[in-house]
């Protein structure tokens, strides 16, 4: 069995989707530290102009939780983010395909980000046409330790045998104690699709997964595997 596990995130980039994508379990870490200026509250979308930010606001100290963060309830985010993806996406190829299940997200008034993440990432996966996969928060684990021992507990806690994890970890991650629990540790690699974008001749990665599906609906998913090795 293969785990996975990664930080809530908002409205998610491929990488992230593409993790779950490879993983039989994804456990979504919402009892780690909230990150200023991360992407745990924020994401980008490309507009004629460029990239551009979608920001939730959110009350916040960088010792909190995640799952303790709260949304400013002051400030008509909903709609700004609606309005936004709408005036840059409606003119893209399959703008039908995705908008009305966003379009429910920002009727609705949120106070937990976690909660808000959950579901955008629901909407995401479904479009994606990978609504099965199984998904736990951490914080329903009981798993107390920190760092590499405590991903240790969480494969653990479901036997599961490989690891999953992003590139960016190997500077972090201590393998020996995987090794140890003879559990397998493999990186991700993951490779950005290139495709055609409704605004710009030149590509831009590192966007929202909406991106992909607005441009390409139904096709995203193989155009997300395509580039694996």
């Amino acid at each position: 069995m293969i785990l996975s596990a990664h930080q809530s995130h908002y409205l998610p980039w491929l990488g992230y989707l593409d993790k779950i994508d490879r993983s039989d379990i994804f456990v979504v870490l919402d009892d780690v530290q909230y990150e200023k200026n991360g992407w745990q509250n924020r994401n980008r979308i490309l507009s004629a102009k460029g990239p551009q930010w979608l920001t939730v606001p959110v009350h916040a100290h960088l010792s909190q939780r995640l799952l303790d963060i709260a949304i400013s309830d002051n400030v008509s985010w909903e709609k700004d983010h609606a309005k936004t993806l709408e005036l840059n996406y409606r003119k893209s190829p399959h703008f039908s395909f995705l908008w009305d299940a966003l379009e429910e997200i920002y009727e609705k008034k949120w106070r937990s980000l976690v909660e808000l993440n959950e579901t955008s990432l629901a909407v995401l996966l479904e479009k994606f046409g990978l609504a099965g996969k199984r998904q736990v928060r951490s914080s329903a684990l009981g798993i107390k330790s920190e760092a590499t021992t405590r991903l240790v507990e969480i494969c653990k806690s479901f036997k599961a045998d490989t690891y999953l994890s992003g590139e960016g970890a190997k500077a972090y991650l201590d393998l020996s104690l995987f090794e140890k629990a003879g559990i397998r540790v493999a990186f991700q690699e993951f490779r950005h699709p290139v495709y055609s974008q409704i605004h710009g001749e030149d590509f831009v990665e590192g966007l929202s997964a909406v991106d992909l599906l607005f441009n390409h609906g139904e096709d995203a998913l193989e155009i997300l595997r395509g580039m694996r090795k």
